[in-house]
Protein backbone atom coordinates (compact mmCIF):
# COMPACT_ATOMS: atom_id res chain seq x y z
CA UNK A 1 0.00 0.00 0.00
CA UNK A 2 1.53 3.53 -0.63
CA UNK A 3 0.82 5.93 1.67
CA UNK A 4 -0.01 9.60 1.43
CA UNK A 5 3.30 10.45 1.90
CA UNK A 6 4.27 8.53 -1.37
CA UNK A 7 6.24 5.94 0.69
CA UNK A 8 5.46 2.18 -0.30
CA UNK A 9 6.50 -0.14 2.30
CA UNK A 10 9.80 -2.16 1.57
CA UNK A 11 7.75 -5.62 2.70
CA UNK A 12 5.96 -5.56 -0.33
CA UNK A 13 8.50 -7.72 -2.49
CA UNK A 14 5.38 -8.16 -5.16
CA UNK A 15 6.57 -5.05 -6.79
CA UNK A 16 10.24 -5.99 -7.16
CA UNK A 17 9.27 -9.62 -8.40
CA UNK A 18 6.99 -8.29 -10.98
CA UNK A 19 9.57 -5.71 -11.99
CA UNK A 20 11.77 -8.59 -12.63
CA UNK A 21 9.10 -10.47 -14.41
CA UNK A 22 8.49 -7.74 -17.13
CA UNK A 23 11.85 -7.46 -18.05
CA UNK A 24 12.46 -10.73 -18.31
CA UNK A 25 9.40 -10.86 -20.60
CA UNK A 26 9.69 -7.79 -22.40
CA UNK A 27 13.68 -9.10 -22.85
CA UNK A 28 15.20 -6.01 -21.16
CA UNK A 29 18.47 -6.55 -18.99
CA UNK A 30 19.50 -4.87 -15.75
CA UNK A 31 21.86 -2.69 -17.74
CA UNK A 32 19.21 -1.55 -20.22
CA UNK A 33 16.49 -0.70 -17.88
CA UNK A 34 18.83 1.62 -15.56
CA UNK A 35 19.95 3.67 -18.84
CA UNK A 36 16.62 3.84 -19.93
CA UNK A 37 16.01 5.41 -16.39
CA UNK A 38 19.12 7.26 -16.12
CA UNK A 39 20.55 5.31 -13.27
CA UNK A 40 23.73 3.10 -12.67
CA UNK A 41 23.38 -0.45 -12.65
CA UNK A 42 23.78 -0.73 -9.42
CA UNK A 43 21.61 1.42 -8.10
CA UNK A 44 18.93 -0.65 -10.41
CA UNK A 45 20.09 -3.65 -8.55
CA UNK A 46 20.08 -2.25 -4.91
CA UNK A 47 16.50 -0.42 -5.64
CA UNK A 48 15.05 -3.93 -7.13
CA UNK A 49 16.66 -6.44 -4.60
CA UNK A 50 17.86 -4.70 -1.36
CA UNK A 51 16.06 -1.53 -1.14
CA UNK A 52 13.19 -2.26 -2.72
CA UNK A 53 10.74 0.24 -4.70
CA UNK A 54 9.84 2.11 -1.62
CA UNK A 55 8.67 5.95 -3.25
CA UNK A 56 5.39 6.26 -5.80
CA UNK A 57 7.65 8.21 -7.74
CA UNK A 58 10.03 5.30 -8.10
CA UNK A 59 7.64 2.87 -9.08
CA UNK A 60 6.08 5.07 -11.63
CA UNK A 61 9.70 5.32 -12.85
CA UNK A 62 9.85 1.94 -13.27
CA UNK A 63 6.49 1.57 -14.93
CA UNK A 64 7.21 4.52 -17.50
CA UNK A 65 10.92 2.58 -18.47
CA UNK A 66 8.86 -1.23 -18.71
CA UNK A 67 5.40 0.68 -20.22
CA UNK A 68 3.29 -0.97 -17.87
CA UNK A 69 0.73 0.76 -15.47
CA UNK A 70 0.10 -0.38 -11.63
CA UNK A 71 -3.65 -2.07 -11.53
CA UNK A 72 -5.45 -2.29 -8.14
CA UNK A 73 -6.61 -5.82 -7.42
CA UNK A 74 -9.14 -7.44 -4.51
CA UNK A 75 -7.49 -9.20 -2.75
CA UNK A 76 -10.54 -11.20 -2.06
CA UNK A 77 -12.06 -11.24 -5.07
CA UNK A 78 -9.26 -10.71 -7.29
CA UNK A 79 -11.16 -8.30 -9.61
CA UNK A 80 -8.58 -5.92 -11.24
CA UNK A 81 -9.67 -1.92 -11.19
Amino acid sequence: MIKSDGYVPSGNVNLAKNVKRAMLEKDIKSGQLAEMMGMSKQYLSNTISVKGIQTASMLDRFCEALDCDVVLRDRKTGKLY
